[in-house]
C-alpha cells in the first residue's frame, strides 16, 4: 500500500466526517437495532390511545417488509428467527391499520403457535401487563414509597439511576391512587401462543413473591400513601429531558409516559404527546419502511469523530474540531446524580457541586456514564485553549470520574461496581446490573494517561491524581485478563475488551508487559483469511471467543492495537489496513451493519451506524503515523 493511497483514503474519510457534522457542532448518526423497538413504540401508542393520531403506516410497513418468510423477525442481521422479537411485533400488529400489517401479524401468530413455549423471566410479566394481557396486580408490587426511600435502604437504586426510572413509573401505575385507564384493563389472549406464554410467565413469578405482593398491598391499603403517589408523579415530571423524552431511551420514555397516562391521562396529555413526538425524531427511513430508533448517539458520535479528526491536518479540521468540542461543553450535565449520594457517603471530600458528566445521548441530565464521560473529555481536549469554560468542564468531569473508580481500580458504567446486584424475582437477563468493566476501565486509563503525557496548560496540578488513577486502573486490567484476552458485556465481547485493554496498557507505558504481549499474540492468531477481524455475539453464551465474518469496527480496533503496541509494520497490521481500505465506500465512509454493541448482553444488540467510519478513520490515521515513525522504508513497504 503506497502512502499516497492511504492519504487519498483518509482525505475522503475526513470529507465524509465534515459533511456529517450538524449545525450545532455535533455528530449524531442513527442507531440501528432490531424490529422490537418499532413494535414497542407501536404498542405504546395503542396503550395510551394515540394509535390513530400518529403516523403509524410507515412503521407497520417496516415490520411487514422486514418479516422473514416463516413469519418471524430476527434479532440480528443474520436472519435467524427470534421468538422474543416476533412476540413483541405480533402483539403490536394486532391493531394494525394496514392490510400488510394485519397479514404480517397473522403470519407471526401462526409461527409462534408452532414454536415451543419458552421459560419466561420477569421481563415478560411486566411486558404482558403493559400490553394489557396481565393485570398489574399480577406482577411484583412496587409501592410509591420507592421515591422517598433513603439511599441506604436499597443502595442499588441510587447506584444506577435507570433502575429507579423503571420502578417509579411502575409504582405510579400500581398505586390505588392512579386513575384506571381503559387501556390498562386486562385483554383476553387472541392466540394460543399468548395463552401458553402467559401461563409460563405466571409460573415463573412463584408463590413466594405473590405473598410479598399481598403483604405490601395490605400495608398500603391500611396506611394510604397519596402523598407518596403525588411525589412519585412529580419526580417523574421533574425528570423530563430537554427534548421531552425520559432518560433519552425509547423504552423508558414509553413506560414513563404510560404511567402518567394511567395516573391522569387528561392532566398529562401535553407531556405525553411531547414525549411521543420526540421519539419520532429517532425514526429513520429504511428500504423496508420507517423504523423506530432506540435512542440518539450524539455524545458517543461526537467524541469519536473528534478523536478521528485530531489525527488529521489541523488546518483542514480546526473549525470542525472547535465546534464539536464546544458542543460537548454545552451538553455536559451538572445535575446532582443519583449515584452521588453514595459517593458522598464513601468520601466526604467529594463535592457534587464540582462534578459534571455526560450520557451517551444528546440530552441526558440525570444518569451519566463513565465511558461516555471519558470519551467526551477526550473530545474537549482536542481543542484545548485553557479557557474558563474548558477548565470547568474537564476538571468537573475528572472529579466525578476519579470518585467513580472503585476499590479494585476499575470503572463500571453508572455505578461503582464493587458488589453483586440483587437479583429481583427471576428478572433474567433484562434485569439491569452494572459490574466493573475492562472496556470502560481501559477508556479511563487512556484518558488519565493522555492528561499525564501531554501538556495541557492549566491542568498540571492534577497530574498526580491522574497518575494514581491510571496506575490503579492498570493493576485492575492486569488482574482481570483471562489468559490472553479480556471480556466485557457492553461490546462484543472478547475483541472489544481486549483491544481496549491493549490500547490502555500501551498508553500507560506497559507495551512490553506480558499481558500486552500475550494479547497481541492472540490477536495475530485469530486473523481471518481476508485480513480482517470479527466476532459473533455467541461468544457471550459460549464464554469463549467465537469468530464471525470480518467487520469494520473489530478490524479497526485491532489495527489500533497493533500500532499502539509498536507492531504497525507487522504483516497482520498491513493486512488489516488493506481490508479497511478495500471496504471504504465511494462516499468516503464505511457502512457495514455490525451489531457490535450490547444493550443487554446475550439478548439485545445494536449498531451505532457512524462508529464504523469513526473507528476506521482513526485506525488508518494512527497506522499512517505508525508507518511514518518507522521511517521511509516502512512507509514504502506498508
Amino acid at each position: 500500500m503506497a502512502l499516497k493511497t492511504l492519504e487519498d483514503v483518509l482525505q475522503k474519510a475526513r470529507d465524509r466526517l465534515h459533511t456529517w457534522q450538524l449545525a450545532d457542532g455535533s455528530w449524531d448518526r442513527p442507531v440501528y437495532n432490531d424490529a422490537r423497538t418499532t413494535g414497542f413504540y407501536l404498542q405504546g401508542l395503542q396503550a395510551m390511545g394515540r394509535y390513530d393520531t400518529f403516523p403509524v403506516v410507515p412503521l407497520e410497513l417496516y415490520l411487514a417488509n422486514s418479516q422473514l418468510a416463516c413469519g418471524a423477525w430476527p434479532a440480528l442481521p443474520d436472519g435467524v428467527a427470534d421468538p422474543d422479537v416476533t412476540a413483541i411485533c405480533a402483539i403490536a400488529l394486532e391493531q394494525a391499520q394496514t392490510r400488510e400489517g394485519r397479514e404480517a401479524g397473522l403470519k407471526a401468530r401462526d409461527w409462534l403457535d408452532s414454536q415451543p413455549t419458552p421459560q419466561l423471566d420477569a421481563f415478560w410479566l411486566g411486558y404482558f401487563a403493559f400490553t394489557g394481557h396481565l393485570s398489574y396486580d399480577e406482577i411484583p408490587f412496587c409501592p410509591t414509597w420507592i421515591v422517598s426511600l433513603p439511599h441506604w435502604w436499597h443502595p442499588n437504586i441510587y447506584d444506577i439511576g435507570v433502575l429507579k426510572w423503571g420502578l417509579i413509573p411502575l409504582s405510579i401505575i400500581q398505586s390505588g391512587f392512579a386513575c384506571t385507564a381503559p387501556h390498562t384493563k386486562t385483554r383476553i389472549p387472541t392466540a394460543q401462543w399468548q395463552s401458553n406464554w402467559l401461563a409460563s410467565a405466571r409460573r415463573n413469578f412463584g408463590r413466594g413473591p405473590r405473598l410479598v405482593n399481598v403483604l405490601l398491598k395490605g400495608v398500603c391499603a391500611l396506611i394510604g400513601t397519596p402523598k407518596h403517589f403525588e411525589k412519585a408523579v412529580q419526580w417523574l415530571l421533574g425528570h423530563v429531558e430537554e427534548d421531552g423524552t425520559f432518560f433519552s431511551l425509547v423504552h423508558m420514555t414509553i413506560f414513563s409516559a404510560h404511567s402518567l397516562y394511567c395516573a391522569d391521562a387528561d392532566a398529562h396529555r401535553a407531556v405525553i404527546d411531547r414525549a411521543l413526538r420526540a421519539l419520532e425524531t429517532w425514526q429513520a427511513d429504511t428500504p423496508d419502511g420507517r423504523a423506530q430508533g432506540f435512542c440518539d448517539s450524539a455524545t458517543w458520535d461526537t467524541g469519536h469523530a473528534l478523536r478521528a479528526l485530531e489525527h488529521m491536518s489541523k488546518e483542514d479540521s480546526a473549525e470542525a474540531i472547535a465546534r464539536g468540542s464546544d458542543f460537548l461543553i454545552s451538553s455536559q450535565s451538572f445535575h446532582v446524580f443519583d449515584v452521588e449520594h453514595k459517593l458522598v457517603a464513601r468520601d466526604r471530600s467529594y463535592d457534587p457541586a464540582k462534578s459534571g458528566a455526560w450520557t451517551f445521548h444528546r440530552y441526558g441530565l440525570y444518569c451519566p456514564d463513565a465511558d461516555d464521560t471519558a470519551l467526551a473529555v477526550m473530545g474537549v481536549l482536542t481543542n484545548w485553549q485553557n479557557t474558563p469554560e474548558q477548565r470547568r468542564s474537564v476538571l468537573s468531569a475528572f472529579h466525578w470520574l476519579w470518585a467513580m473508580q472503585d476499590g479494585k481500580g476499575a470503572w463500571a458504567s453508572w455505578s461503582r461496581g464493587e458488589k453483586n446486584w440483587v437479583k429481583f424475582l427471576r428478572g433474567g437477563a433484562w434485569f439491569m446490573y452494572d459490574p466493573s468493566c475492562p472496556f470502560i476501565t481501559a477508556r479511563n486509563v487512556c484518558l488519565n494517561a493522555q492528561l499525564i503525557a501531554r501538556t495541557y496548560a492549566g491542568l498540571e496540578a492534577h497530574i498526580p491524581k491522574a497518575r494514581q488513577a491510571m496506575q490503579d486502573g492498570v493493576a485492575y486490567l492486569h488482574a482481570s485478563q483471562e489468559e490472553d484476552k479480556w471480556v466485557c458485556s457492553w461490546f462484543v465481547h472478547y475483541l472489544a475488551a481486549t483491544c481496549a485493554a491493549i490500547e490502555a496498557l500501551c498508553s500507560a507505558g506497559e507495551a512490553d508487559s506480558p499481558s500486552v504481549k500475550r494479547a497481541v499474540r492472540w490477536l495475530k492468531s485469530i486473523a481471518q483469511e481476508d485480513g480482517g477481524y470479527g466476532e459473533s455475539i455467541g461468544s457471550f453464551h459460549a464464554k469463549q471467543y467465537v469468530p464471525a465474518p470480518s467487520s469494520t469496527v473489530h478490524t479497526a480496533s485491532v489495527l489500533m492495537c497493533y500500532v499502539a503496541a509498536g507492531e504497525a509494520g507487522c504483516p497482520e497490521a498491513q493486512q488489516a489496513a488493506q481490508w479497511l481500505i478495500r471496504r471504504q465506500e465511494a462516499d468516503g465512509g464505511w457502512h457495514d451493519i455490525d451489531f457490535f454493541s450490547s444493550g443487554v448482553a446475550g439478548v439485545w444488540y445494536c449498531c451505532y451506524t457512524g462508529t464504523a467510519t469513526f473507528y476506521a478513520t482513526l485506525a488508518l490515521s494512527l497506522y499512517q503515523e505508525g508507518l511514518e515513525a518507522r521511517g521511509p522504508s516502512a512507509v514504502q513497504n506498508g
